[in-house]
């Protein structure tokens, strides 16, 4: 490590071995911590809920993820380990889990944690989103609901006098 010999080049993996152990540590870590499936506090399935999460995932989550039926941008794709299309980010997570990768985030992942820790109830509408694409939610669909209101990108999560639409 002193002499620089161990390449840290973005354009080379990790070993096999170092990606077995990085991901299933954190998988584990993820099952040890996370909610269980009583634990959810909303109705995930609710299209307000639905609809601020895809606007908090535009704003935070896309670039990295991609939208619903389109790829992610060269440079993200480039990525390695690469960041899973939004479509299969979720597939492998119970609700419980994704709130807690979206809480906590991941070290050495480019996950950040969730920038409100004091509002962790806001990072449950980030879950209820992915949970709609599984369900069939389209492309249009998605655009529908993040395409900025007239009242401006801020009133679409706060409302027109600056309060909170988000739950809790």
């Amino acid at each position: 490590m002193l002499l620089g010999l161990c390449n840290t080049s973005a354009q080379n993996g990790h070993w096999a071995i170092t990606n077995w152990v990085l991901h299933t540590t954190f998988e584990n870590a993820v099952e040890l911590r996370a909610p269980s499936a009583t634990a959810v506090p909303q109705d995930l399935d609710d299209p307000a809920l639905i609809e601020l999460g895809a606007r908090q995932y535009d704003s935070a989550f896309r670039m990295c993820h991609a939208r619903p039926a389109a790829e992610a941008d060269a440079t993200i794709a480039s990525i390695v380990p690469r960041s899973p299309h939004i479509a299969e980010a979720e597939a492998d997570w119970r609700s419980g889990q994704m709130n807690w990768i979206v809480q906590e985030g991941g070290k050495m992942s480019g996950i950040p944690a969730w920038p409100a820790p004091s509002r962790p109830d806001v990072a449950w509408v980030v879950v209820a989103f992915p949970t709609a694409i599984d369900r069939g939610m389209t492309a249009p669909d998605y655009l529908a609901m993040t395409d900025p209101a007239p009242e401006g990108a801020c009133a679409r999560c706060h409302g027109a006098q600056g309060t909170s639409r988000a739950p809790g």
